[in-house]
C-alpha cells in the first residue's frame, strides 16, 4: 500500500482548506465592494483577486518538489536507492529524520552476511571425515543458496555426493531447520541444535554453548528414521556433529552504531540465529544493552509483546511473525521506527515499520518492499540517510513558514474585511511583490542549504505557530493602518503603498528570524531580499501599483515601521509560550502511555 507521509497530509488539508474557503470568500468580498461600497468594477475585481491569491501558497507544492528531487539526487550519490519520488520518498525522508529505534537483522547488516565454516566437532563414534563427505552430501542435494549453503558448499561440496532424495523439506527461518528424506528411508535434518535435537539437546550443551557465547553460529546435521512428519519433526533425531560458522562484523558498524547513540537512538537487533551468539556479536559490533537478549523460542507466537521491546536490545530465534510484532509494539509506545533487513523473513516487518530500509544484496522481495535501497549493502550510509531527511524537512518547514506568513494574513484580513465597511487594501502586482522577493526566491535558496538539526513536533503545527507572528503583525498592521488612514482622509492608493510597504517590512523580519543565526550564505540571502525588495519599489513603483506618499503618509508609515519589531517581539514571545505548553503537554501524554502500556 502506498501511504502519504505526514508532511504531504497536512500540505493536502491546507490546500483543500484553502480551496473550499476561497470560493465563500470571493463571493461575498466581491458583492460587498461592488455593491456596498461601490469601489467600482475594475479595483472590486483586483483587490478580491489579491486577497483570493494572498490566500493561496503558491509555489509550495513545486518547491516540496525540487527539495525532494535533490534530496533523492544526493542519497543516490550515496548509493542508496528511493523507489518513488512521490511517495516514497516523501515518506521516507521524513520520517528517516525523526526515527528514535532502529531494529536490524544481524546478517547482512551488522555482519557482512558472509557466512564461514570454522571447524566441525562430531559426536563421539562419528569420524570426522564421514561427517564432511555427509554435509557434503547434503548440501548438494538440497539445492539451496542461501549464505549459510554458500559456505557449507564452499568447505565440503567437493566431498560426498550422490544422494537422490525422494522428499525435502527446504530451510525456513520460521522451522530454522531443513531436512533430506533418502529412498531407504534415512531422514537427515540440518539447522538449530536445540530446535532439532529438542530435548536432546542438554547433552550437548557444553560443546555448543562456549561456540555461541564467542558470538559463532553452530548447527546439526541429525540423523532418524520415521521422525518427520507433514513436514515437522514428531521425535528426536540422533545428533552426528556440529558445524561452527562465524560472520565478520562489518568494519563501518560499531561507527554507525555510535552515531545512532549519540543522536539518542535506540538500536535493536532481531535475528533468526541463537539469542546467546547473536548478544555477543552486538555487543561487540557496540550495541547498547546486548547483554539484555530474549531468546523468542521461550515465547509463544501470540504473546503479547508490548514490554518486552524494551527490555530488551537483542532477540534471538525471532520468527517472521515475531518480527512483525516487535516492530507493532515498538510503534505503539509511539516511537518512529526503521527496520533494516535483507532477507524474505524480514519482509513482513519491513512493511510494518515507518520506514524501510534493503540492503541490496539481500533478497529481491525486500528491496521490493522497502521505500530505500542501500545499492553498496553498506550499512554506514545510514547516517546520511538521517541526514538528508533532517535537512529535507527542516528546509521544507523553513520555506512553508514564509508561504504561510503571507496565507495567515491574507485569510484573517479579508475574513475581518467581510464585516467592515473598507475594501481590501492590496492589489494583484504588490502581492506578487511580496511573494516573489520575500517568499519565493528565498525559499528556494534556503531549501539546499545543509540543516541538521533534529526535527521536533508535528510538521503543520510547527510551520503555523513559526508563522503566527509575522501573520498577526501584518494583521495588526493593515487593519490598523486602513482604519488612521481613512480618518486621515489619504487616498486609497497611498493607504495600499503603505500597507505593502509594512507587509514587506514584516516579511523582512519573518525572513531574518526564520535565517537565524546567519552565516555567510544566509545574510547574503537576507541582504539580497531586503535591497532587491527597496529597490524594486524606488525603480519600479508604478509597476507593483504603488504611488507616492504625502507627508501624513509618510508618517503613518513611519510610526507602524518603528513599532514592527516591538510588535513582532511580543506575538513570538506569546507563541512561544503556547508552544511550551504543548511541548509539556505532549511529553505528559507520551509518559502516561508510555506507563500503561508498561504496565
Amino acid at each position: 500500500k502506498r501511504h502519504r507521509s505526514e508532511m504531504m497530509r497536512a500540505l493536502d488539508r491546507l490546500l483543500r482548506f484553502i480551496s473550499i474557503a476561497i470560493i465563500p470568500v470571493f463571493v461575498i468580498m466581491f458583492a460587498k465592494q461592488y455593491f456596498f461600497l461601490h469601489t467600482g468594477l475594475e479595483y472590486a475585481m483586483s483587490s478580491t483577486v489579491a486577497a483570493i491569491i494572498g490566500m493561496i501558497p503558491e509555489g509550495l507544492y513545486l518547491l516540496v518538489s525540487v527539495a525532494l528531487a535533490v534530496s533523492v539526487i544526493s542519497l543516490a550519490r550515496s548509493k542508496t536507492l528511493v523507489h518513488e519520488l512521490s511517495c516514497k520518498s516523501a515518506e521516507a525522508l521524513e520520517t528517516a529524520h525523526c526515527v528514535q529505534t532502529v531494529v536490524m537483522d544481524k546478517t547482512g547488516t551488522i555482519t557482512e552476511g558472509c557466512m564461514e565454516v570454522l571447524e566441525t566437532i562430531p559426536v563421539p563414534g562419528m569420524e570426522g571425515g564421514a561427517l564432511a563427505e555427509l554435509l557434503g552430501s547434503f548440501t548438494a542435494a538440497s539445492g539451496e543458496d542461501n549464505a549459510t549453503a554458500q559456505a557449507l558448499r564452499a568447505r565440503f561440496g567437493a566431498l560426498g555426493g550422490g544422494w537422490q532424495p525422494k522428499a525435502a523439506v527446504p530451510f525456513s527461518s520460521e522451522r530454522k531447520w531443513g531436512a533430506l528424506v533418502l529412498k531407504d528411508g534415512d531422514e537427515y535434518i540440518l539447522g538449530a541444535p536445540e530446535i532439532v535435537l529438542g530435548g536432546g539437546y542438554a547433552a550437548f550443551w557444553g560443546t555448543v554453548e562456549p561456540q555461541l557465547a564467542a558470538g559463532r553460529r553452530v548447527l546439526v546435521l541429525a540423523r532418524g528414521h520415521g521422525v518427520l512428519e507433514g513436514g515437522t519433526l514428531q521425535h528426536d533425531p540422533q545428533a552426528l556433529g556440529f558445524v561452527v560458522l562465524s560472520d565478520k562484523i562489518r568494519a563501518d558498524a560499531p561507527a554507525t552504531l555510535a552515531y545512532f547513540k549519540a543522536q539518542g537512538v535506540d538500536v535493536k537487533v532481531i535475528s533468526g540465529d541463537n539469542a546467546v551468539s547473536v548478544a555477543e556479536v552486538a555487543r561487540r559490533a557496540g550495541v547498547e544493552g546486548a547483554e539484555h537478549y530474549l531468546d523468542m523460542s521461550r515465547v509463544p507466537e501470540d504473546a503479547d509483546l508490548r514490554g518486552a521491546e524494551q527490555a530488551h536490545a537483542v532477540f534471538g530465534r525471532v520468527t517472521p511473525q515475531q518480527k512483525r510484532a516487535l516492530i507493532c509494539a515498538l510503534k505503539d509506545t509511539g516511537r518512529t521506527v526503521a527496520m533494516i533487513g535483507d532477507g524474505v523473513n524480514d519482509v513482513l516487518a519491513l512493511k510494518d515499520a515507518d520506514c524501510s530500509i534493503a540492503m541490496a544484496a539481500g533478497s529481491e522481495a525486500a528491496q521490493h518492499v522497502a521505500q530505500l535501497v542501500l545499492l553498496s549493502s553498506n550499512f554506514s550510509a545510514m547516517p546520511q540517510i538521517v541526514k538528508e531527511g533532517r535537512r529535507v524537512i527542516n528546509n521544507i518547514e523553513r520555506s512553508a513558514t514564509l508561504f504561510l506568513v503571507k496565507n495567515i494574513f491574507s485569510f484573517v484580513v479579508s475574513l475581518v474585511l467581510l464585516f467592515a465597511a473598507m475594501p481590501y487594501p492590496l492589489v494583484p502586482a504588490q502581492i506578487s511583490l511580496l511573494s516573489g522577493l520575500l517568499i519565493g526566491v528565498p525559499s528556494f535558496l534556503l531549501t539546499f542549504e545543509p540543516s541538521y538539526g533534529r526535527v521536533r513536533g508535528s510538521f503543520m503545527r510547527s510551520v503555523l505557530l513559526n508563522a503566527l507572528p509575522g501573520g498577526l503583525v501584518n494583521v495588526v498592521n493593515l487593519l490598523a493602518v486602513m482604519w488612521i488612514g481613512s480618518g486621515m482622509g489619504l487616498p486609497m492608493e497611498q493607504i495600499s503603498t503603505v500597507c505593502t510597504l509594512l507587509a514587506g517590512t514584516a516579511g523582512f523580519m519573518v525572513l531574518l528570524f526564520l535565517c537565524w543565526p546567519l552565516s555567510r550564505w544566509r545574510f547574503a540571502i537576507v541582504a539580497a531580499m531586503g535591497g532587491g525588495f527597496i529597490g524594486a519599489c524606488v525603480l519600479l513603483g508604478p509597476l507593483f501599483g504603488l504611488s507616492p506618499l504625502s507627508g501624513r503618509a509618510w508618517t503613518l508609515l513611519g510610526v507602524f515601521a518603528a513599532a514592527t519589531p516591538a510588535l513582532m517581539c511580543l506575538f513570538v514571545f506569546l507563541v512561544s509560550r503556547v508552544k511550551q505548553r504543548l511541548r509539556r503537554s505532549q511529553r505528559a501524554k507520551h509518559a502516561a502511555g508510555l506507563s500503561a502500556t508498561l504496565s
